[in-house]
């Protein structure tokens, strides 16, 4: 066992340098881990959009066009700073007599693959199909699993170490821990 022996009164000196310099290095710390768990919430958000709209796609195979996966590009997730931004949009879905709103409402808002009868048949089509099939909503998926999401897979070492970093410039850290 390692002793050490020290005078009080720089015991306390260093004590209180450690008391006050770390009250300033606390917006520091919060910052950096706050960056850390955005980071990692951003790239489980992007996962779980791609698993959401491959499973949307893959509730339907199509019998009478060609698939573009437009939907893929809908949902727009960026990080900036410390937050996940997701903007959903319809301008991905160009080319489609129904236009992209109308588009985007009955895909990713209803779930509704294929066909060109809805809610009755649309007559702007050159010739009606099928019955359109409804799966299930993307956006409605999206929003429950955001609902139930918690960010589990934070690294308590990566805080541990975060926190070491700022903490380590101090001599009572370093006597203690």
């Amino acid at each position: 066992m390692k002793y050490i022996e020290i005078d009080f009164q720089y015991l306390m000196k260093i004590y209180y340098e450690f008391v006050n310099g770390i009250k300033k290095d606390d917006e520091a710390i919060a910052e950096e881990i706050s960056k850390m768990i955005a980071e990692q919430a951003y790239e489980d958000i992007k996962q779980a959009y791609a698993q959401i709209i491959n499973n949307w796609y893959a509730s339907y195979s199509p019998l009478y066009y060609s698939r573009q996966y437009s939907l893929k590009n809908a949902g727009e997730i960026s990080l900036q700073g410390t937050s996940v931004r997701i903007h959903m949009s319809s301008d991905p879905m160009g080319g489609h007599h129904l236009n992209n709103d109308g588009l985007y409402e009955l895909t990713m808002r209803q779930g509704y693959h294929g066909g060109s009868m809805y809610r009755g048949p649309l007559y702007i089509w050159s010739y009606p199909t099928r019955k359109a099939v409804q799966t299930f909503s993307p956006v409605e998926a999206m929003k429950s699993w955001l609902a139930g999401y918690s960010n589990k897979s934070v690294d308590n070492k990566k805080i541990e170490s975060i926190v070491r970093k700022y903490y380590s410039k101090y001599e009572f850290f370093r006597l203690f821990y």
